[in-house]
């Protein structure tokens, strides 16, 4: 948990703050990447915080588990944040 409660606080950022998600399943290794154009949509379908876009994703290979039995790696990259240049 970070300093001041910003940790807890990713769950409530917005749905349109995101620049993009990085989804790897832990359980078969399938990954995939929700870019702007798939959270807009999201936000469409009424989906408004990114606490609830985690418990909307699973994998598309796996076959339907409820949702605390899901395995999932989500990676968010928001807008607003500068990208980690020792990654390029």
């Amino acid at each position: 948990m970070m300093l001041g409660g910003a940790q807890s606080d990713i769950g409530n950022r917005l749905v349109v703050e995101l620049f993009n998600v990085h989804i790897v399943c832990d359980d078969c290794g399938h990954s995939r990447t929700l870019y702007l154009s798939n959270l807009r949509k999201a936000a469409e379908l009424g989906v408004q915080n990114y606490r609830e876009l985690c418990r909307k994703i699973r994998c598309g290979e796996c076959p339907p588990m409820p949702p605390h039995a899901r395995n999932l790696s989500i990676t968010p990259y928001w807008r607003c944040e500068p990208i980690d240049q020792t990654l390029a």
